[in-house]
């Protein structure tokens, strides 16, 4: 079986706090870090930086430091995500000079509509609570990184 390659970043403000987002028409409780499908031949960092601005509008080419983080797998969607950990700290962004909003929608045949409709800066305990296991799992792997 094939899993379907998905890449996202894990933005870590100076603060700690980490950007999730409401992926649009699932429920109230449903929040993610930005992510989407690698596409064929391409690098999963390269992936993950196109995906955070499609969904977040934060251009992080600039980037010094990444942490790949472990493959995080989603067994009931025979998915897996690779994650990156970014620290504003570390890093030459300013997360809050950006005007955080969605540039992508799904596609037309499903409704066209952006793919993500709100966002909140959180704190990893309030991340725990909220995101998908799968990301709970790279929530650990960055806690250790922050120690």
């Amino acid at each position: 079986v094939i899993m379907k390659r998905t890449a996202g970043i894990f933005l870590i403000r100076r603060d700690n706090h980490i950007l999730i987002g409401h992926p649009t028409k699932h429920k109230a409780s449903v929040w993610s870090i930005p992510k989407g499908q690698v596409e064929p031949d391409e690098d999963i960092v390269d992936a993950a930086m196109r995906e955070t601005f499609e969904e977040t509008n934060i251009d992080v080419s600039e980037y010094k430091v990444i942490y790949k983080l472990e493959p995080a797998v989603y067994p009931k969607m025979n998915k897996v995500l690779h994650a990156i950990a970014l620290f504003e700290k570390e890093n030459p962004f300013m997360f809050d000079l950006f005007d955080i909003k969605c540039n992508s929608n799904v596609p037309l045949e499903l409704g066209g509509f952006p793919e993500m409709d709100e966002f909140k800066w959180v704190s990893i305990p309030e991340a725990e609570q909220l995101v998908h296991a799968a990301q709970v799992n790279c929530l650990q792997q960055i806690k250790g990184l922050i120690k």
